[in-house]
């Protein structure tokens, strides 16, 4: 699951108070709320009564986001804790309502039993969609993407108890660094849904669809929202990350499924891996090999496929397999950072020979895709300085007596057991028996 993202304030304004700590627990039992959540209490209410399950949905997943890593000086633990107790305290349907939302929504076990045990004394009647939310399903998932748009819209198509269909829709964007952008439900199956964005105008552009596997939805956006974690992107809108605890709830409902999503070489074979990767672009290859930015770095690829170049290309092309191949070239900043601090380190080892080519590939091999794709001047030149100052930092990093020492102890222990592949995959220019 990914790591649920620190900081974000924003949301309902009429939160500020829960965010700043200022609502103490009541008393358990009464009927009356305190000054302090009578406003919210009448927004539960409003929402509660609205037939469209989002409304009240997407409001309490505003209060986790906004509650759930705040500071609450009043009260043990977080603002979140502060406010369940709240609920808690005061016996209406509109609490009885924001609880049973919580103890989906909310991660933090302990408080989930806790809340578990106090709707076991409420009497309210809710909705049947609310009071059986535990049996809410994702019946289907389906990619959909539009030209030249470098990302995609993940559906989710969701079945309420007794309530109908809906939709959660999630924008992944993959030039930020195939991150989650954006996200929010919809009040429409997915079949609506989809008549909808090819209704949308946007240049006439041609609007694709793909049925996903539940397994594989739910593994493409973990991943991207751990990607979003791991740059500590910010991205924010008037639905995001205000409903990260929704999608979050609504993933967890999914089947796990094993699958490398990085594109990283973790395969068996590497050597495999390369001739693959340079196969698949061989065109893209062949036509930079031929362009001024490859002479400028004196780009050499051998017919066996083994040099430091053809290594170094191997992986800087194959770094993006779920970019498709008129997408992979559009290279941004923040995909250099994450190719060269995440994707290569956590995937393989190389030489030095190769760690020092990989930057130089790289930095030619980008500004010639963005320069070839008509990009602004001023996109071209960060991405060189990006590639300058991430690539120092990767170097760095490859060639580290900790990585040699690496290296080494793989090779020793694949002496001893002789056995392969137990670890990182090693590649190095100089050995044509490269794993």
């Amino acid at each position: 699951m990914g790591k649920r993202s620190r900081g974000h304030k924003r949301g309902d304004a009429r939160l500020r108070i829960l965010r700043d700590g200022d609502a103490p627990p009541t008393k358990r039992g009464t009927t009356q709320p305190g000054d302090a959540l009578q406003p919210l209490v009448l927004e539960l209410r409003k929402r509660l009564r609205n037939p469209d399950p989002w409304e009240l949905l997407a409001f309490v997943s505003t209060i986790v986001t906004a509650t759930e890593g705040a500071a609450a000086p009043e009260v043990s633990g977080n603002a979140l804790h502060g406010l369940v107790e709240s609920f808690i305290g005061v016996d209406l349907a509109e609490t009885t309502a924001a609880l049973h939302v919580l103890a989906v929504l909310v991660r933090d076990e302990d408080l989930v039993r806790e809340i578990d045990a106090e709707l076991g004394h409420r009497t309210q009647p809710m909705p049947l969609w609310l009071r059986d939310i535990r049996d809410t399903r994702v019946r289907r998932a389906a990619v959909v993407s539009a030209e030249d748009d470098i990302g995609e819209d993940i559906i989710l198509g969701i079945e309420w108890a007794g309530a109908g269909e809906a939709s959660f829709l999630t924008y992944i964007d993959h030039a930020a660094g195939t991150v989650v952008k954006d996200a929010f439900p919809a009040p429409m199956s997915v079949a609506d849904a989809l008549v909808h964005l090819e209704g949308v105008p946007d240049d006439d552009a041609d609007v694709e669809l793909e049925e996903l596997d539940l397994g594989v939805a739910r593994a493409l956006l973990e991943d991207a929202l751990d990607q979003g974690d791991d740059l500590d992107n910010d991205f924010e809108s008037d639905t995001w990350p205000s409903s990260r605890p929704i999608l979050e709830w609504l993933l967890s409902a999914l089947p796990e499924i094993e699958v490398d999503l990085r594109g990283g070489p973790g395969v068996e074979d590497v050597d495999d891996f390369a001739e693959m990767v340079l196969r698949e672009r061989a065109d893209v290859i062949e036509e930079f090999s031929r362009s001024a930015e490859a002479a400028r770095v004196g780009l050499g690829l051998t017919p066996d496929g083994q040099g430091r170049d053809d290594i170094a290309i191997s992986l800087i092309v194959g770094a993006d397999v779920l970019l498709p191949p008129e997408d992979f070239r559009r290279w941004t900043p923040e995909r250099v950072h994450e190719l060269l601090l995440t994707v290569l380190p956590a995937n393989v080892l190389v030489d030095e020979p190769v760690a020092e080519r990989i930057p130089q590939v790289l930095k030619a091999f980008g500004t010639w895709s963005l320069t070839g794709l008509d990009a602004p001047g001023a996109d071209v030149t960060a991405l060189a300085d990006a590639i300058d100052r991430d690539g120092r930092e990767y170097v760095a990093l490859a060639t580290s007596r900790e990585a040699g020492n690496l290296r080494e102890a793989i090779r020793a222990y694949e002496r001893l057991t002789g056995l392969e592949d137990l670890a990182l995959p090693i590649l190095e220019s100089d050995d044509a028996s490269t794993r």
